[in-house]
């Protein structure tokens, strides 16, 4: 796996990686629902990209910032969602203050950062919606099924696998930074390559890199107050001020919090359609519904207990055994009688690998020996 994501020479010294507006089809941009990317049309030859903008709002050092995001996206010249669950990176585009003729409604496309990734989306899979949005469409929606959630969970897993294989920490797994891709035809995909027609199912992105930084790098520990997003945070790093620093195994429990809400079918997150704020959702077992999202997460280390009884009680039956403890793992993987993941010093080698290849070894393969 190594050797599949190592990076020459020639590929880091690329000095074309930074890209324009000019080279998307005025008007073409359109937002993603339920995620912070937007799709756009090369002006080119008119394949269809995703634009993910770039925040890195934890970094202590700008110059910091621009080396992991410039590094991220050459890692990513040769990605396959299919294989990776990671688009390919085109480059970073620059945004350009004032051109109002892309979107076609007089507003200039905003990035936080003033950057974003510009990702390939496949000729055949160029349909994109997220997680949360499959989530909230409720049970008639496709992945309802057995066999296709499970699927859906390994192909999560094995992107974040990738991500710390990279050498990365993503620092922003939710279900509105998961994307779903569909084939243009259900059932029938081209080989882009040969044409030849063969069996497609839809395919997981990981998005959403706006704090990401390499595994070693270092962190201002700056956080925030959106409950919504800290809901997918360890009670560790939830907050405004953090008292440690980003790990590998944050990442692995954000997963747990997602793989928690695939199980259930059952989305965290209403995202209030009519009032324009998020509430708690019906996964999360409020019964009374007198609590607010603000009001649950004030107590972080409750809100764990609350999805550990999720996973030991509801998601069990649902989803059997072996997915259950696949989640509970990865909930309690900071926890030192975690027997998988709790020894820190099981972890420390001279390239920061060692939890990326436990993790492979205890989730993405205990995953894929499911069948439904």
């Amino acid at each position: 796996m190594r050797r599949a994501i190592n990076v020459s020479t020639a590929d880091t010294d690329r000095p074309n990686i930074y890209l324009s507006f000019e080279g998307l089809v005025a008007g073409s941009i359109r937002p993603v629902p339920f995620s912070t990317t937007s799709t756009a049309r090369r002006a080119d030859n008119q394949q269809s990209v995703l634009l993910d903008p770039v925040t890195c709002v934890s970094r202590t050092s700008a110059n910091a910032m621009i080396r992991d995001i410039r590094n991220f996206a050459r890692r990513l010249r040769h990605a396959d969602p299919s294989t990776f669950g990671l688009l390919e990176c085109k480059g970073i585009l620059k945004e350009v203050v004032g051109d109002e003729a892309l979107t076609g409604t007089g507003a200039t496309p905003t990035f936080p950062a003033g950057l974003a990734f510009v990702f390939r989306l496949p000729a055949t899979h160029s349909h994109v919606e997220s997680l949360r949005g499959r989530l909230l469409g409720g049970a008639d929606r496709v992945h309802d099924s057995l066999s296709e959630r499970f699927v859906l969970a390994r192909q999560m897993a094995v992107a974040v696998s990738y991500v710390h294989l990279y050498g990365f920490v993503h620092k922003n797994i939710r279900p509105e930074t998961i994307l779903l891709c569909h084939p243009q035809l259900p059932g029938i995909r081209l080989d882009e390559g040969t044409g030849n027609a063969e069996v497609a199912r839809e395919t997981v992105a990981l998005v959403g890199f706006d704090v990401l930084r390499e595994a070693e790098g270092k962190t201002s520990r700056k956080g925030d107050d959106d409950w919504e997003k800290n809901l997918y945070r360890h009670p560790q790093r939830q907050g405004m001020s953090l008292h440690v620093d980003y790990e590998m195994r944050h990442d692995i429990y954000s997963l747990g919090v997602c793989l928690l809400e695939i199980g259930l079918w059952e989305s965290f997150v209403d995202c209030g359609v009519g009032s324009g704020s998020p509430l708690l959702g019906p996964g999360l077992d409020v019964s009374d519904g007198s609590m607010s999202g603000p009001e649950l997460l004030k107590d972080p280390e409750r809100v764990k207990d609350r999805l550990l009884r999720l996973a030991s009680g509801p998601l069990r039956r649902k989803m059997g055994t072996v997915y259950c403890k696949v989640v509970e793992t990865c909930l309690t993987c900071l926890e030192k009688d975690n027997v998988d993941f709790g020894d820190e010093k099981e972890f420390q080698d001279e390239d920061g690998v060692a939890v990326g290849v436990r993790y492979i070894e205890k989730v993405v393969v205990r995953l894929g020996e499911i069948t439904a």
